[in-house]
């Protein structure tokens, strides 16, 4: 004979007098180690939100596999982006290559040299 109460399912044995709370393998079992009821609370928590800074430590998963799925989410943002004008970097007519002086790490400096006219 089974009832439910409080969400416990209650089972009788066929000999005994009492009822025995029992965990039946129908729903989802905790994992043993999670930390009681609010553990698992918090661990259903994460594992339903990817996002969740602790998700890849809980889900098991690989540094290797954090890096490609990240990697895909940032290939797939690029995509999404809308295509933005060229920029030609200022360039030595004698070497061919940047003109000497040029810090790449200084935006502002680069941007400025990027708005004057080719030949100055």
């Amino acid at each position: 004979m089974r009832s439910v109460r409080a969400g416990v399912t209650y089972v009788s044995r066929a000999l005994g007098r009492y009822r025995w709370p029992q965990v039946l393998p129908a729903g989802r079992p905790r994992p043993e180690d999670c930390g009681g009821p609010w553990g698992y609370a918090d661990l259903l928590e994460i594992l339903a939100d990817p996002d969740h800074e602790e998700y890849a430590a809980t889900a098991d998963r690989t540094v290797t596999s954090v890096l490609e799925e990240a990697l895909r989410r940032l290939l797939a943002d690029v995509d999404r982006q809308p295509s933005r004008p060229r920029s030609v970097l200022p360039l030595s007519t004698a070497g061919g290559g940047l003109l000497p002086g040029v810090d790449l790490d200084d935006s502002a400096a680069l941007a400025e040299l990027m708005d004057e006219p080719p030949g100055r």
